[in-house]
């Protein structure tokens, strides 16, 4: 059973942030259309911290980056599960930063239950007693 029926768009989020996380330094995120506004940097703060920033704005940008090379991933709240991520920036030579955005932005959602509660590390998400 694929455990995002039963995730809100605040708690998706804390997964895409937390699958990257686990690979990539998150830098800080902010509205999409203006890079200071609402602009949070993320050292420092939890997971859940950077989800919330996100979250607060149904527009958002996190910046993220991996020796030197820097990404933007946008996050477009308020569409169906697993098209949460709407964009995201890639370089023009692949590099090791693009491969881990594709694998999480392309993946994420059709992680089974067990996968997802090991990623957010037991954190309260809906459980169904068929599980």
């Amino acid at each position: 059973m694929r455990a995002r029926k039963f995730m809100t768009y605040l708690e998706e989020a804390e997964l895409i942030v937390r699958l990257l996380g686990a690979e990539l330094k998150l830098v800080e995120s902010h509205y999409a259309h203006d890079f200071n506004e609402y602009n949070h940097k993320c050292e420092g703060l939890s997971y859940d911290r950077i989800a919330h920033h996100l979250w607060n704005i149904d527009d958002s940008v996190l910046i993220v980056e991996h020796k030197g090379e820097t990404r933007w991933i946008r996050f477009v709240f308020g569409n169906d599960f697993g098209e949460l991520i709407n964009d995201y920036s890639v370089g023009r030579e692949k590099h090791y930063i693009d491969m881990v955005i594709d694998e999480v932005t392309r993946n994420y959602y059709e992680m089974g239950f067990t996968d997802m509660m090991c990623v957010m590390q037991g954190e309260d998400i809906y459980r169904s007693e068929l599980e």
